[in-house]
């Protein structure tokens, strides 16, 4: 079988998309599905996460590009039963898989398979399948968010906060949202469900600690999901861009109310002394969120098909409306990924 597929050459000065063209014969396992790629959503992920699985020691490495399939079932090994022939599947290839999403065709593993629902494009599976397990594990296994607590959510404009603004607001909570340029600020406007408040940062003067006092009444938030954290203070850090704030952890730690909870995707993340103190004595929590944990460990496949299913189940009952920024074909993603990955409003995908 000829496999068609895009990969990411990793090197100290850039990282580069290559196409490449193999002819491979296909063997499958007991419980893996042969999946014609027909959509892939393209979601970042860091390089030195990326580099443990697939550098093998080297500085210079390949990895897979692209994860977040929506397809059709042309194979199944001998012991599958969750997926049959011409069957309409969506699902998250591993982190740890050496097949791309961006291609023809790939291999994986039935339980990381769900089935279609038929009045779902394979466009909208695509786009949620992945950010919606990410939404979900932020919101229903680490924040535990309930009826009428308050939200803060950093990067609501990309895919998966979106989708997260969307989770919350069915959840009944209040949800407060931060615009940092002129396209992300007519977005939120936009918005259905619409936040129930949009702080503008596109301003210096802006004062988040503030003005989240004053939407919760001196209380603070109960729940903030950040997309990354300034690490450093201002005379040892680089220059922001300008389409992206990125808080300061005091910040953050500050906005938190007593029993509130900390949703970070910094991985490097460290808490100065007086911070750490001023979680304990808010009873306050942090959560590392790595969605990616669901397929490395199988220790909660249960779960993990559960929220795959349950997100399909959101996405046709219009529940999850994911937002579609950039649509462009294989054969010419190579050439035009480098200059639309950056977008900081809804998904790319990728059409094959």
């Amino acid at each position: 079988m000829l496999i068609k597929k895009v990969v990411v050459k990793h090197t100290k000065e850039k990282n580069e998309f290559v196409m490449e063209e193999e002819l491979t014969k296909i063997d499958l396992g007991e419980h893996e599905v042969l999946v014609k790629i027909l959509c892939c959503s393209v979601s970042s992920v860091s390089d030195q996460v990326l580099k443990r699985w697939h550098s093998h020691g080297n500085e210079e490495f390949i990895y897979p590009f692209g994860r977040e399939i929506s397809g059709l079932v042309q194979a199944v090994g001998s012991c599958v039963t969750l997926c049959k022939l011409e069957s309409n599947v969506a699902g998250v290839i591993p982190l740890d898989s050496t097949y791309s999403g961006c291609a023809n065709f790939c291999v994986m593993s039935e339980f990381d398979l769900v089935q279609k629902p038929e009045s779902v494009s394979h466009l909208d599976a695509s786009c949620s399948i992945g950010d919606g397990v990410k939404a979900y594990t932020a919101l229903f296994y680490q924040a535990k968010l309930l009826s009428n607590e308050t939200i803060l959510i950093f990067g609501a404009s990309k895919g998966y906060g979106i989708l997260a603004v969307q989770l919350a607001k069915s959840l009944r909570a209040k949800v407060i949202v931060i615009g940092a340029s002129d396209e992300e600020m007519e977005f939120f406007k936009s918005m259905q469900p619409k936040p129930d408040c949009i702080i503008d940062m596109r301003t210096k003067n802006c004062d988040l600690i503030n003005i989240c006092m004053e939407e919760t009444g001196g209380i603070g938030i109960d729940c903030i999901i950040d997309d990354g954290v300034e690490m450093y203070s201002d005379e040892f850090k680089e220059a922001k861009t300008a389409f992206k704030f990125l808080p300061s952890k005091h910040e953050l730690i500050t906005c938190l109310a007593a029993g509130g909870r900390w949703i970070t995707t910094q991985s490097d993340l460290q808490v100065d002394p007086p911070d750490s103190e001023t979680l304990f004595l808010k009873c306050a929590s942090i959560h590392f969120l790595f969605e990616d944990v669901w397929t490395l460990s199988r220790s909660a496949q249960g779960k993990y098909l559960h929220i795959l299913n349950d997100i399909m189940a959101k996405v046709e009952a219009g529940t999850l409306r994911p937002t579609v920024h950039h649509t462009v074909f294989l054969d010419d993603c190579v050439d035009n990924l480098p200059h639309i990955l950056d977008s900081t409003i809804g998904k790319v995908v990728i059409k094959i």
